[in-house]
């Protein structure tokens, strides 16, 4: 009979282990991508390259943001300029995040702004990852964060 129960006991934490295993190793409430419902909506840009937005954008400066379609198309504000593109559905379904190249408008802004587009533009080419936890979105490049949002504006 204790020779039944300790086997029980290995059988029960074997099974335990390998359901933490299997977990999306993020903290609670993340969610893999399988689908643009993780994705829509309108994200406000809260960090860059780790760094908090608003210590980089003079205060009366609008944040960067981005708007995710149901359909995969995809809108925003850089700093200065306006943005559009789509989301590559094919690598999304992989639990991949790809951006098609972005068209934006072509005005200039004071300095400050410009560097953050610059950084901005760049991080969302550069991202291959994204992971939604609770309202927050963050694209990564598989090893490094390089731009963090919060859901609404």
């Amino acid at each position: 009979m204790l020779r039944l129960m300790l086997v029980l006991s290995v059988v029960a934490a074997a099974f335990s282990m390998m359901a933490g295993c299997s977990s999306s190793g993020g903290s609670a409430g993340a969610s893999s991508l399988t689908s643009i419902k993780d994705l829509a909506g309108e994200w406000t840009l809260s960090k860059l390259e780790g760094t908090d937005i608003a210590s980089l954008l003079p205060a009366s400066m609008k944040k960067p943001t981005l708007g995710i379609g149901a359909d995969g198309k995809v809108s925003g504000f850089t700093g200065v300029n306006r943005l559009t593109s789509s989301i590559d559905m094919d690598a999304l379904m992989k639990g991949q995040f790809k951006l098609a190249p972005a068209a934006t408008t072509r005005m200039a802004g004071p300095a400050e702004a410009m560097n953050v587009e610059s950084k901005f533009l760049n991080g969302l080419m550069q991202a291959k990852s994204a992971k939604v936890s609770g309202g927050t979105l963050s694209l990564s490049d598989g090893a490094k964060e390089l731009l963090s949002f919060v859901k609404g504006k």
